[in-house]
């Protein structure tokens, strides 16, 4: 076989693959392919990842959470009679 017969059966793969892959919404089947094609690799960047969903309420998205909000007057009760070593002008004037 020729050099040009396997770099043009080779991009025919290639773009096969390309357009089953960008062609489906099917996430089970994206993530079955992930698992074939690619092996497993450690996470060394260390980025964080999660999973996209869809339909899911505000609420639901809330309970998955490990931070909650905390409201003004929350914020201001814990926070509200910590003494401070200089005021707040003092502070934005060491930023300059």
């Amino acid at each position: 076989m020729s050099t040009n017969i396997v770099h043009t059966e080779v991009d025919s793969l290639r773009l096969q693959m390309m357009k089953a892959i960008m062609g489906t919404e099917d996430v089970a089947q994206l993530r079955a392919w992930c698992q074939h094609m690619l092996p497993e690799q450690p996470d060394e960047a260390g980025i964080p990842t999660a999973e996209i969903q869809s339909g899911v309420t505000l609420e639901e998205i809330e309970a998955g959470q490990t931070v909650r909000r905390v409201s003004f007057e929350e914020h201001m009760a814990a926070v509200g009679q910590v003494e401070w070593d200089m005021s707040l002008d003092e502070m934005l004037d060491g930023l300059d």
